[in-house]
């Protein structure tokens, strides 16, 4: 066995490890990450022997053939991106993309169970990506596809690396609309313009939900029945800090005399908001989530 043979054996070991080993776990598309590096370095190995190998060989045809059912995915892809940009109703102005959202919480445990949460009404706000992917696809293929007929496999992964660099442009700008539901900076934005020393910020749940608030404000948050997941252990050591709150506690902040800034990321907040003797006033919204204060803006 030649050290090429070696290496493919250890990085086919190395993808399916992963691959394997995440099948019998709840599947997430994050998950199998680590094992992208290993099939990238298969596939690149494959197309350097391809293109050494001699014209008419196996691996010429073997690429021509694959060249071509990446061309009926490149046409289906291009077909499917622009209908749906095609039909997608305009969104109304000025809407929160939160709300063009339906979301799907059953789906989660599945790998890419997100897009579920996507309507038709929410694709139009995607539609130059959409476009871009479209376009990418049916121009990438078909020009893998003529070069590698015409002799020159070289020329085909060329092609194929541009379509790359189109997708990936066209998959920044489409994570570019969708960060608003992915973090919460602009919520932390618009909390740090208001805040004072002496403000508390309460997140509704765990602190795992709305970390970025605390990247962006550099406020310590305290977390409304959010004593579980990764803090629960460390919260039990008597010199934690006193920033799990209870429903009881959190009413005590909230009715005080103190300015407190609530993060609603899961949208279930308001209903423990308008429980309580005191009025609440909406400080930011985006992506489904808000923040609240018990105090008007100053």
């Amino acid at each position: 066995m030649d050290k090429e043979t070696r290496a493919a054996l250890l990085l086919a070991i190395w993808a399916l490890a992963i691959l394997v080993f995440f099948s019998f776990s709840t599947r997430q598309e994050y998950y199998v990450l680590p094992s992208l590096p290993a099939l990238a370095l298969l596939c690149g190995m494959w197309l350097n022997r391809e293109e050494a190998s001699e014209p008419g060989s196996p691996l010429r045809r073997s690429g021509m053939r694959s060249s071509m059912a990446m061309l009926v995915l490149g046409v289906a892809a291009f077909v499917i991106c622009l209908s749906i940009a095609i039909m997608s109703p305009p969104a109304p102005p000025n809407v929160d993309f939160g709300d063009l959202l339906k979301k799907a919480p059953a789906m989660y445990k599945l790998s890419m169970g997100h897009l579920f949460d996507l309507t038709m009404g929410a694709m139009s706000v995607f539609r130059v990506p959409l476009i871009l992917t479209a376009v990418g696809f049916l121009a990438g293929t078909f020009f893998n596809w003529l070069f590698r007929k015409k002799g020159s496999p070289l020329r085909g992964n060329l092609a194929i690396c541009v379509m790359m660099v189109i997708l990936f442009q066209a998959v920044h700008m489409a994570l570019t609309v969708f960060s608003p539901v992915l973090g919460s900076k602009p919520l932390a934005m618009a909390i740090k313009k208001q805040l004072q020393p002496g403000d508390l910020i309460v997140v509704n749940g765990a602190y795992s939900v709305a970390s970025s608030v605390n990247f962006y404000t550099g406020a310590q948050l305290h977390m409304l029945n959010g004593r579980f997941n990764d803090l629960w252990y460390g919260s039990l050591f008597p010199d934690s800090p006193p920033v799990f709150e209870d429903d009881a506690s959190f009413e005590k902040l909230w009715v005080g005399p103190g300015r407190v800034f609530f993060v609603d990321i899961n949208a279930t907040g308001l209903g423990k908001l308008k429980a309580l003797p005191m009025p609440y006033y909406e400080v930011a919204r985006s992506g489904e989530k808000r923040v609240y204060s018990n105090r008007p803006a100053q």
